[in-house]
């Protein structure tokens, strides 16, 4: 049975998008072990808040979707642990500057339960309804088609997210211009493989804990991966052919669909993201 989780509300964001600096200083204080309500979180990160609204929350929400950490709450005041991916990222790149890093931040955003939903229906659901190439106007009504509403902008941050260098802008994950958005495929390179596998690899305990030799269709269905990443088939199998090398996983290629086997734990597989950077 599939573990349940409760993927971030469409409005968490606040209008607000992830900011790399704030990130990075959250990652920061969790490293120290520190604690504290909104407004000291505030006055030791420097992230602005306050009496009603401000950037702390919608950021903890960011890096909760993101997969860097795991916030707790009690009687206001929030406590933090780095995942194994958060622990990579702060010390390899703390200030998620890589290409690499912001892909898989995106990546995580996607997931259909730890992640956010408003993500999740973009990149993954939208595949389907609006391919890798659309406007505004056409996202708008699918949001609108998915949610029920008629608000004024339930786009939100989805796309200032990726058009802002202080945000994610340096990957491409997409673009907008003469009035399209263009979606980019998530780019195969050596630097990216580990990151990918490791993504994967988490995917794929998330949905089937403890499960031998899962369909590859099945593990599409519970999660779209495949859509996530923008990939034409040919281009997954060859990641999977990757992952397959490095030890991540085993393929059974003689059944259809394939099957698929989780060879390493996530924990380690976040560990070596960083190994074939440069």
């Amino acid at each position: 049975m599939a573990i349940k989780f409760i993927p971030l509300p469409r409005n968490f964001h606040r209008t607000f998008k992830p900011e790399r600096n704030y990130l990075s200083a959250l990652l920061r204080y969790a490293a120290l072990g520190k604690s504290g309500t909104l407004a000291e979180i505030s006055s030791q990160t420097g992230i602005p808040t306050g009496s009603s609204s401000g950037k702390v929350q919608p950021s903890i929400d960011y890096c909760r979707g993101m997969g860097l950490l795991c916030p707790q709450k009690k009687d206001d005041v929030w406590t933090f642990t780095l995942t194994p991916f958060g622990q990579a990222v702060l010390l390899e790149d703390p200030y998620l500057s890589s290409s690499v890093v912001q892909w898989l931040l995106h990546l995580q955003l996607c997931h259909p339960r730890k992640g956010a939903d408003l993500w999740f229906r973009v990149f993954v659901e939208g595949t389907e309804t609006l391919g890798m190439d659309f406007s505004r106007h056409e996202l708008e009504e699918h949001l609108r088609k998915v949610y029920g509403t008629t608000g004024r902008n339930p786009i939100g941050p989805v796309i200032g997210a990726y058009t802002d260098e202080a945000a994610l802008g340096a990957a491409g994950i997409l673009n907008e211009e003469s009035l399209r958005i263009r979606r980019t495929p998530a780019p195969c390179s050596v630097e990216s493989r580990r990151g990918y596998a490791a993504w994967l690899a988490q995917l794929l305990a998330d949905f089937f804990p403890g499960a031998r030799n899962v369909p590859m269709t099945d593990w599409e269905y519970a999660c779209g991966w495949k859509r996530a990443t923008g990939w034409h088939p040919s281009v997954a199998a060859d990641v999977l052919a990757e992952t397959e090398r490095l030890g991540v996983f085993t393929i059974d290629r003689h059944m259809q669909p394939w099957l698929v086997d989780l060879r390493c734990s996530p924990e380690e597989a976040w560990k070596a993201i960083f190994c074939d950077m440069l």
